[in-house]
C-alpha cells in the first residue's frame, strides 16, 4: 500500500518517472494470501484500481484498460466503494483518449456516484465532482454533462449541517 500511496503522490506532483517506479514496486508486491489482521494488503483487484487511478492522473490512455478490469473485478466482488473509485478512474480515462469522450466520462462518473448510493463516500464523491468540473469547462452544452452536474450537486454535503452550532 505504501508503494501505491507513493505512486499517487508522485503522479499528483507531476513526477511521472517516480509514479511509474512506485507502480512497478506495488505490482511486484501484490498480495495473494489470506487477509491478515492489522495489515493493508494490495491484492490484484486493488492493484488494478490503483494503477487505473494513477495512470489517469498521468493522463496515460493505458488507464482505460486497467479501469475496465478494476470495475469488472469490484463489481464481481460487490465492493461498492472500490467500484465507485474505479468508475471515477474509468471516467478520467475517457478524457485521456486522443479524442476525449465526454459523454462516456459523464456516464462513468454517474456510475461512480450510483455505486456508493446514499453513502456519499467522500473519496468517490469528491473526484466525481472534479471530473464534472473538468467536463463542464469544455462540454457544458452536452445534456449528459448538465445532468451530471445536478447529480454531483445533490451528492455534495457540507461538513456541518446548516444552522449547526459550533
Amino acid at each position: 500500500m505504501l508503494a501505491a500511496c507513493e505512486s499517487r503522490a508522485a503522479a499528483s506532483g507531476g513526477d511521472e518517472i517516480g509514479a511509474r517506479a512506485a507502480l512497478d514496486d506495488m505490482w511486484s508486491h501484490v498480495w495473494a494470501g489470506p487477509v491478515l489482521p492489522g495489515e493493508v494488503q494490495v491484492d490484484e483487484d486493488q492493484a488494478l484500481a490503483q494503477t487505473a487511478a494513477i495512470l489517469a492522473t498521468l493522463e496515460d490512455p493505458a488507464s482505460e484498460e486497467f479501469a475496465r478490469r478494476a470495475v469488472d473485478a469490484h463489481r464481481a466482488a460487490g465492493h461498492t466503494t472500490n467500484l465507485g473509485g474505479s468508475y471515477n478512474a474509468l471516467a478520467r480515462s475517457y478524457l485521456c483518449r486522443a479524442e476525449p469522450d465526454p459523454e462516456r466520462a459523464a456516464a462513468a462518473t454517474r456510475s461512480a456516484s450510483e455505486a456508493v448510493g446514499d453513502q456519499r463516500t467522500s473519496w468517490v464523491v469528491g473526484p466525481a465532482a472534479q471530473t464534472w468540473q473538468r467536463l463542464d469547462t469544455r462540454w457544458r452544452s452536452l445534456p449528459a454533462v448538465r445532468d451530471l452536474g445536478e447529480l454531483v450537486a445533490a451528492a455534495q454535503r457540507p461538513a456541518l449541517p446548516a444552522g449547526a452550532d459550533v
